[in-house]
């Protein structure tokens, strides 16, 4: 599981792009959200079923999130929302509530 979190935390941040602070889609970030849609979602699920479940971190909590708003900022509404959850999960397990992370969830999916 360490392993797992190490990578996670290690890799994404390197190769996804950061999001816009205004919340704006920026098309020239698009391709590289693109490449790697498939391993977020392979994460996002392997981090829903392992037992025990992963704890987690603020930052595993913001990389879902930030991939999540990338991806409601395509259009993959459904898609953006599931991994949206999965990082307020996360924060949920660490107990962390009064997170700027779960704010921007929330205002994201009041929309």
């Amino acid at each position: 599981m360490e392993i797992f979190m190490y990578q996670i935390l290690n890799v994404v941040p390197t190769v996804l792009p950061k999001p816009s602070a205004l919340q704006q889609p920026d098309d020239t970030q698009r391709p590289l959200v693109e490449n790697h849609s498939l391993h977020m979602q392979s994460i996002e699920a392997a981090s829903s079923t392992i037992t025990p479940r992963i704890t987690g971190s603020t930052e595993l909590a913001e990389i879902f999130s930030q991939f999540g708003m990338d991806l409601w900022d395509r259009c993959l509404i459904k898609l953006g929302e599931t991994i949206m959850k999965v990082a307020e999960k996360v924060l949920d397990c660490i107990e962390y509530e009064a997170s700027p992370v779960r704010a921007n969830i929330r205002i994201c999916l009041g929309m």
